[in-house]
C-alpha cells in the first residue's frame, strides 16, 4: 500500500511540474510549400493525413477491393497541421516545450510565422523550447513535406534498371540483367520505413502526418531530456557497475538521487550527487548480486524500478524520471562446430557467430517476424502490442525480429517485452533497397538511427541490432564497405556496445527462405519436408508458407462475385493472392499455396474449403520446419519463421496471425513444435501413396537447462480415425539443452481406396502426455506434382 501511494504521489507531482495545454488540430493541403492551405479540416493527432482527408471527403475504405489506389494522390501534397493557442502564464523559471514523439516524414515547424524546427526523420522525437516566439494568441504550424521518392519521374522497366547510373555502377559487366522488385526502391534515399512503398504483402500507401503524441507542455528552465542507467556485468554475474547518463538543460547546479526498488518495492541501490553540465555521467554505483533477467522459457523476467529525481540548486523537486531496469549480459557466439569449417585446404573465415548467449547460457532462439501490425503507425494500439506479445509468449517463443523494412515500435511495444521475456532483433530501417554513400543521406541516416539507438538501449529485451535486411542480395548489391552499414555499426558502438552488431540478414551460413510449399532442389521438384532437411545452416531468420486468410476477412476486402472461383482479379491481386513477387509469373507468392492445395488436397468446392486447405498446409509445413531446424542443433541456434503478423486484411500471407489478431491453424502446431522439451519425428514427406513404406526417426528435444529420465514413446498412426500401434522406442537419459535420437521406425500405407484423405502420425511419451506430439498427412492414391501448365489455364481469367 505504501508504494501504491508514493506511485500516485509521484505521478501527481510529476504533472503539477509538467503541465499539459490541450490541442485541437485541423490539417490542410497544397500543391506547393509556398502555397497556403485554402481549407482546413480536422485532424487527429496521432494520426495520418489520409485518414483525416478520407473522412473528410469520404474516399472509399483502402481496405476494401483496390481503394487503396484511391488514396496515392496524397502522396504528393504538401500538409500544413495548425493549432491555436493562447500563451499560459508561465511564471518565473518556467519554459513552454513543443514536443512531438514522431513527424512523419519531412516537416518544419513554425510559431507565429517563425521557423523553430525543419527536419527530416520521423524517428528524432521533437523537443523545442518556443517561449521566445510566444505572444498572447499563438499560431502553431506544422508543414509535413510529400512522400520521398529517389526516382518519382521513372518507369520501372527494364530498361532503366539496367541502365540507371546507380545499379551501373554496383552491377558487374558480366552479372544478369533483372527488372526491379518493386516501387519500394523510391524509398532508397531516405530512411521512411520502404515498406510502405508496396511489399509482396502490403499496398502500396505512403502515410505521412503528425504520427505520435503531440503536446505543449509547462516546464522547468532546468530539465532532464534524458536519462539512462547504463551498467555491465562482472564475468561471474554477481555485480552491476552502474553509471547513471543524463542528458538536459541546464543542469549545472542541479543535483539528483537516484533509487533502486525491487520488485516488492523494497530499497536496493541509492546514490545521489551534483550535476555539473547539461551531459553527465555519474561516478559507479556497485550494485552487488543483481536478481537476473532471462528471456521466456528459461527464468523470470525480472525488473527493478528506477526513480531519478532532479532537484534545483536550493533543494526544490524539479522532476522525476522512472522506468524500469533489467540486468542481463548478452553475447552472440561461434556455434558448434562452426570452427571446423570451410574444411578444404584453401581456407577463408568460417560462418560468423550467431549462437546466443543470455547470462552465459547458450539459448536456442525460437521466434517469429514482427511486421508493423498497421499501414498507418498510429492506428496501433496498446491493446494491440499486449494481444499480440501475449500470442508471442503462449508459442513458446523467445525472440521476435523488427523487420527492417517496417517503422520501429514505439515504446510501449518494448516495454512490453521487457515486462514478458522477449528478446527484441531490432534492424534500422533499410529493407531490399541499395543505399547510398551520399553525404545527404547519410546525414539524415546517423541522426535516426542515434535516435533510435538512445530510445532502445533502456530496453533489456534489446539483444542485436541489425543494419536492415537483405542487403548484401543481388537485389540490394550493398557490402561490409557500404557507409551507410559502417555508420550504423559506429553508431551502435558508441551508444550501445553491450548489444551485438551485424550488418544485415542473411550474412554467411544464415538462411532465408524458402517461402513455397514446393521447391526446385538439384533440378528436382520436391515438398518443403523433403527440401528442409538437406539444409544445413547456423540460423534460420526468415522462412515461410502461404496460407490464405480467414474467411470474414477475404469478405470483408474481396468483392462478392470474385470471392470464388479464386481467380487472378484486380481485387485478389491488390490482396496479394497473385503476381506478390515477380509481375509475370502466376505461381509466385501466396496463390503458389494455393496451387499446392489444389495438387497435395484436391480441387477445392468453396472459399472455405480451399481456405482450411492452405491453412492446413501452411500448419503442418511450420510444424515440421520448426522441428526440424531444432533438431540441427547445436550447429543451428536459431529458428525464426517469415512472418508473424499482417498489416492489413490481404488475401493471404506467411503470417501465424491474420489481421488484426486472428490465429490461423498454424498457430497450435507452432506452439506444440516449440515447446521446452518434445517427442519430435522425422519423416520424408508429405504426401503418400498406397502400399509406400511410411519410415522415419524419433528424437526428444531439449531446451532446458535440466534433465530428464529416460522415456518411452509409443509410435502409433491413425488412419479413418483408427489407431494401431507400430512400435516402442525407449530413449536415453536426456540431457540439458541437448537433443537425443531415440530410434527408427516404419510402416506400410494401407490402400484407403481412391479418395483423398489425411491421416495421423503419433508420438505418445508415457507418463508425460505434455510431451507427445502429434503429424497430420495427406493420403493421395494417384499424386501427381507437375500441374502447373493445367493449374494455370484453371486461374486466367475468362
Amino acid at each position: 500500500m505504501k508504494r501504491k501511494l508514493l506511485v500516485v504521489a509521484m505521478a501527481l507531482c510529476t504533472s503539477l511540474l509538467m503541465a499539459e495545454i490541450k490541442l485541437n488540430w485541423q490539417v490542410g493541403a497544397s500543391q506547393t510549400e509556398k502555397d497556403y492551405p485554402q481549407k482546413f479540416i480536422p485532424a487527429e493527432v496521432p494520426g495520418a493525413v489520409q485518414l483525416d482527408f478520407a473522412k473528410a471527403l469520404k474516399l472509399p475504405d483502402y481496405r476494401f477491393g483496390i481503394n487503396s489506389r484511391a488514396y496515392r494522390w496524397l502522396e504528393d501534397r504538401y500538409y500544413t497541421y495548425k493549432v491555436e493557442f493562447a500563451k499560459p502564464a508561465l511564471s518565473k523559471n518556467k519554459r513552454l516545450l513543443f514536443k512531438c514523439e514522431s513527424i512523419d516524414y519531412r516537416f518544419k515547424i513554425y510559431v507565429n510565422k517563425n521557423l523553430v524546427v525543419d527536419q527530416e526523420g520521423m524517428f528524432t522525437p521533437v523537443n523545442v523550447d518556443i517561449t521566445d516566439f510566444l505572444k498572447n494568441s499563438n499560431l502553431l504550424e506544422v508543414v509535413v513535406f510529400p512522400a520521398p521518392k529517389a526516382y518519382p519521374d521513372e518507369n520501372f522497366d527494364e530498361k532503366w534498371y539496367n541502365e540507371n547510373p546507380l545499379m551501373s555502377a554496383v552491377r558487374g559487366k558480366n552479372d544478369k540483367v533483372f527488372k526491379p522488385k518493386s516501387y519500394r526502391m523510391n524509398a532508397s534515399k531516405s530512411f521512411k520505413p520502404p515498406v510502405s512503398y508496396e511489399w509482396d504483402w502490403h499496398p502500396r500507401l505512403i502515410p505521412l502526418g503528425i504520427c505520435g503524441e503531440a503536446k505543449l507542455e509547462v516546464a522547468n528552465a532546468s530539465r532532464l531530456n534524458d536519462v539512462y542507467v547504463k551498467y555491465s556485468l562482472s564475468d561471474d554475474l554477481k555485480t552491476a557497475n552502474i553509471n547513471l547518463n543524463l542528458e538536459g538543460v541546464k543542469l549545472a547546479e542541479t543535483s539528483y538521487k537516484w533509487k533502486l526498488l525491487d520488485e516488492s518495492g523494497k530499497l536496493v541501490k541509492s546514490a545521489n550527487g551534483k550535476i555539473s553540465a547539461d551531459c553527465f555521467v555519474s561516478e559507479n554505483i556497485e550494485f552487488a548480486n543483481p536478481e537476473l533477467w532471462w528471456p521466456n522459457g528459461h527464468g523470470k523476467a525480472y525488473l527493478y524500478d528506477s526513480i531519478f529525481e532532479l532537484y534545483s540548486d536550493d533543494g526544490k523537486l524539479l522532476e522525476t524520471d522512472k522506468q524500469k531496469v533489467g540486468f542481463k549480459r548478452v553475447k552472440f557466439v561461434p556455434n558448434r562446430g562452426a570452427w571446423s569449417e570451410p574444411s578444404v585446404p584453401a581456407k577463408t573465415r568460417s560462418v560468423p557467430p550467431m549462437q546466443l548467449e543470455i547470462n552465459g547460457r547458450e539459448i536456442f532462439v525460437k521466434g517469429s517476424n514482427w511486421v508493423n501490425p498497421e499501414i498507418f503507425p498510429a492506428k496501433v494500439s496498446d491493446e494491440r502490442y499486449e494481444i499480440l506479445t501475449d500470442y508471442a509468449v503462449d508459442l513458446n517463443f523467445n525472440m521476435l525480429r523488427m523487420w527492417g523494412g517496417a517503422p520501429v515500435a514505439r515504446k510501449k511495444f518494448f516495454e512490453i517485452c521487457d515486462k514478458k521475456g522477449l528478446l527484441v532483433w531490432q534492424e534500422f530501417i533499410l529493407g531490399c533497397n541499395f543505399y547510398p554513400d551520399e553525404e545527404a543521406y547519410l546525414k539524415v541516416l546517423r541522426q535516426e538511427a542515434t535516435s533510435i539507438v538512445k530510445k532502445l538501449r533502456k530496453h533489456v529485451c534489446m539483444a542485436c541490432w541489425r543494419g536492415g535486411n537483405e542487403l548484401y542480395n543481388s537485389w540490394s548489391r550493398m557490402t561490409e564497405q557500404s557507409l551507410p552499414l559502417r555508420w550504423l555499426n559506429s553508431i551502435t558502438l558508441q551508444y550501445n556496445p553491450e548489444i551485438p552488431f551485424n550488418a544485415t540478414s542473411p550474412i554467411m551460413g544464415v538462411a532465408h527462405g524458402p517461402y513455397h510449399f514446393f521447391v526446385n532442389h538439384n533440378g528436382e521438384r520436391v515438398d518443403i519436408f523433403q527440401y528442409w532437411q538437406t539444409c544445413r545452416f547456423t540460423a534460420y531468420c526468415e522462412f515461410g508458407i502461404s496460407a490464405m486468410s480467414p474467411v470474414e476477412t477475404i469478405r470483408k476486402t474481396i468483392p462478392a462475385n470474385e470471392i470464388f472461383p479464386v481467380r487472378p482479379t484486380p481485387a485478389w491481386i491488390e490482396h496479394h493472392a497473385f503476381k506478390t513477387n515477380d509481375k509475370s509469373d502466376l505461381l509466385k507468392g501466396v496463390h503458389s499455396n494455393y496451387y499446392a492445395s489444389e495438387v497435395f488436397c484436391g480441387e477445392s468446392k468453396s472459399i472455405e474449403e480451399l481456405i482450411e486447405k492452405t491453412q492446413f498446409m501452411q500448419a503442418q509445413a511450420y510444424r515440421f520446419m520448426f522441428e526440424e531446424t531444432r533438431r540441427q542443433k547445436p550447429y543451428c541456434s536459431m529458428a525464426i519463421n517469415w512472418c508473424f503478423n499482417d498489416a492489413w486484411e490481404g488475401a493471404g500471407n506467411q503470417s501465424i496471425i491474420a489481421y488484426p489478431t486472428i490465429k490461423k491453424q498454424s498457430y497450435e502446431t507452432v506452439k506444440q513444435a516449440c515447446r521446452p522439451v518434445l517427442a519430435s519425428a522425422r519423416f520424408a514427406k508429405f504426401t503418400w501413396k498406397p502400399n509406400e513404406k511410411f519410415a522415419g526417426k524419433a528424437f526428444i528435444l531439449n531446451d532446458y537447462y535440466k534433465s530428464f529420465d529416460p522415456m518411452t514413446i509409443n509410435i502409433k498412426v491413425e488412419f479413418d480415425g483408427k489407431v494401431r500401434n507400430v512400435r516402442t522406442l525407449k530413449s536415453k537419459a536426456i540431457q540439458p539443452n541437448k537433443n537425443e535420437f531415440v530410434g527408427n521406425y516404419e510402416f506400410k500405407i494401407p490402400d484407403l481406396g481412391k479418395e483423398i484423405r489425411r491421416f495421423k502420425l503419433i508420438l505418445e511419451v508415457e507418463g508425460k502426455p505434455e510431451f507427445s506430439s502429434e503429424y497430420s498427412f495427406v493420403y493421395y492414391p494417384d499424386f501427381k506434382i507437375n500441374r502447373d501448365k493445367e493449374f494455370v489455364e484453371k486461374i486466367k481469367l475468362n
